[in-house]
């Protein structure tokens, strides 16, 4: 064997395994992952780092210094502070309250757990806001059947009440 190189079945193979193992491997494992509001709130390690949250905003949109508004999201365990631009604010449309379900939002942005632009509140910054899904209206969750049953008992303890009166009145 002169001049040809020979290369061991187990070489070949690893070199195999490892170009199936790249292509294999999705191109969303290496992008920014999504946080929860809940693991900013518990630990610092994402200090002064680019996160991303996904919550519905709740409460009310409140003036912050000129040029920027304060908004609640909230993820249905935990609520941050989000300091966003007075534009990305307007793309709320709907608030989180009774009988409605706010904007839900992804947001980008610097996190802070002691801000000192803020008065250590634990808050981001936005660097970028989308909005994922519109808020609505919903209805009340008083149905006509459980509203006659209330009124039934109010009427039944009223008449126990009379009766029990009057009753009283005759054993004196």
């Amino acid at each position: 064997m002169t001049g040809k190189k020979r290369y061991p079945v187990a070489s070949v193979l690893v070199a195999i395994l490892l170009v199936f193992a790249c292509i294999m491997v999705p191109l969303s494992a290496l992008a920014e992952t999504d946080t929860t509001i809940s693991e900013l709130n518990e630990t610092t390690q994402h200090q002064s780092r680019q996160v991303t949250v996904k919550g519905e905003v709740v409460g009310d949109i409140l003036n912050a210094q000129k040029g920027y508004k304060w908004l609640l999201l909230l993820d249905g365990q935990s609520s941050i502070s989000v300091l966003v631009t007075d534009e990305d604010a307007l793309k709320v449309v709907w608030l989180g309250r009774y009988n409605q379900v706010g904007t839900t939002l992804e947001i980008s942005g610097v996190f802070h757990a002691d801000c000192s632009d803020h008065d250590g509140l634990t808050d981001i910054h936005a660097t970028s806001v989308k909005v994922l899904e519109e808020g609505y209206k919903t209805q009340s969750s008083l149905e006509g059947h459980k509203i006659g049953v209330a009124v039934l008992l109010i009427v039944l303890g009223a008449a126990l009440s009379i009766l029990h009166g009057r009753l009283r009145e005759r054993t004196r």
